[in-house]
């Protein structure tokens, strides 16, 4: 199998090619989008996926390659209880904004970087 990734104005897509040729051109056997582009983010957005990799010290992965609704936790990035505590408070320092454990909307808010975001911006200085 021969992989490739290219950006394309909704993200990036990883095509999967199987190694024999149909006719003149590869087979694509599978496609995945994997991530969203820079161009797609505000920069605010920008900066908090820039958060969210230094302050969980994420080694895999970059602020680019978070999605702007790809999953933080589960099958997603993969974040866990504890990251979102840690974010939790990278969040409340820097930017003035609480998300507490037991707001009703917890999941909704760390859902996606576009709606986490989206709490921050609206939450500021409460």
């Amino acid at each position: 199998m021969i992989f490739h990734m290219f950006g394309f104005p909704d993200g990036f897509w990883l095509l999967e090619y199987v190694s024999t040729f149909c006719g003149t051109q590869d087979c694509v056997t599978k496609s995945k989008r994997v991530g969203g582009t820079v161009a797609d983010k505000t920069p605010f957005q920008q900066e908090v996926a820039e958060l969210i990799v230094t302050a969980l010290h994420l080694e895999d992965v970059a602020a680019d390659d978070i999605g702007l609704d790809d999953p933080l936790f589960g099958d997603g990035l993969g974040l866990d209880s504890v990251d979102a505590l840690e974010l939790s408070l990278e969040i409340s320092e820097r930017y003035n904004c609480m998300i507490r454990s037991d707001d009703p909307d917890i999941d909704v808010l760390f859902g996606s970087l576009r709606s986490l975001t989206a709490a921050i911006e609206t939450r500021r200085g409460e």
